[in-house]
């Protein structure tokens, strides 16, 4: 997972999140629950962004 931000009016940052999962199979853009040990359960909208080297890359956008 990696992350990039760029800083919006009102002091709020919109972030993206980039998770890479494996080549198959590919997951459709949709809403996910992903659990945290220290947060519970968050659910994220994920979008696959393409084919990397390792697997397939996937991205979340917070704003």
């Amino acid at each position: 997972m990696s992350g990039y931000g760029q800083r919006q009016s009102g002091n709020r940052e919109a972030y993206s999140l980039l998770f890479l999962g494996p080549p198959q199979p590919v997951l459709p853009q949709r809403i996910y629950s992903l659990g945290h040990a220290g947060m519970g359960e968050l659910k994220i909208f994920l979008v696959p962004i393409g084919y990397q080297q390792d697997g397939i890359g996937y991205e979340a956008v917070f704003t």
